[in-house]
């Protein structure tokens, strides 16, 4: 049809699958998190001498929330740039493009906003807070109780 055309279902494609990766990535840090987090609860219960310190494993889902949540705001900018895509494709401006005489960005790939505002939304997920909010709350729940 159109080189640019193409190019432009070249560049959705790309960005289907970058999503994909993007959760596949944040699956693995989740499941990580549980595994490194439950491994260090059970430890410092098992030792007496390190009971004391079962409070400290609540930075560990910490450190885990952060490096999700960047894989999230990632993924939430190739989001953005799908959408961007799809309402451009349905526009009138569509056709002015195919025929040369209105120009849009291709390849972009990403939206990228590097606000913190961006970052902090995408880290208040409900299912990102109430995985890593309920095993930091769980650290304190136990440390409170041996």
């Amino acid at each position: 049809m159109n080189e640019k055309y193409d190019i432009l279902l070249k560049e959705l494609d790309l960005i289907d699958s970058s999503i994909r990766q993007m959760d596949e990535l944040t699956k693995g840090v989740k499941e990580w998190s549980i595994a490194t987090w439950t491994a260090s609860i059970g430890f410092a219960l098992a030792i007496s001498q390190l009971t004391p310190y079962v409070a400290l494993t609540a930075a560990i889902p910490a450190m885990f929330w952060l490096v999700d949540a960047s894989y999230r705001r990632i993924q939430s900018q190739f989001i953005k740039r799908h959408k961007q895509i799809q309402i451009f494709i349905n526009s009138e401006d569509f056709e002015l493009f195919l025929k040369k005489e209105v120009r849009f960005d291709i390849m972009k790939m990403r939206c990228k906003d590097n606000s913190a505002l961006e970052f902090f939304s995408v880290m208040s997920y409900f299912s990102v807070c109430f995985l890593y909010l309920g095993q930091i709350a769980l650290s304190f729940m136990l440390w409170w109780l041996v």
